[in-house]
């Protein structure tokens, strides 16, 4: 490859990556926003809330389950 087109290569990974950080500081700012319209320890399930903040849970056994949320981390 060329230098021309390595540079090409990489800035459409910078571009990329600069487009996945603003959507993940988007949603980080919605679920804040959520956070801050509950206003403090939830007293029940809140359905909507957990929509908006939960990827997917995968059940391993009873007491063996993940949870990933929309930020792509897991517990």
């Amino acid at each position: 490859m060329s230098r021309y087109e390595n540079a090409k290569k990489r800035l459409g990974e910078v571009v990329e990556e600069k487009q996945n950080r603003a959507a993940k500081r988007e949603s980080l700012s919605r679920f804040m926003e959520d956070l801050e319209r509950v206003g403090g320890p939830l007293a029940e399930f809140d359905e909507g809330l957990w929509c908006e903040t939960v990827e997917s849970v995968k059940v391993y056994s009873e007491k063996d389950v993940a949870v990933t949320f929309r930020d792509g981390s897991t517990v």
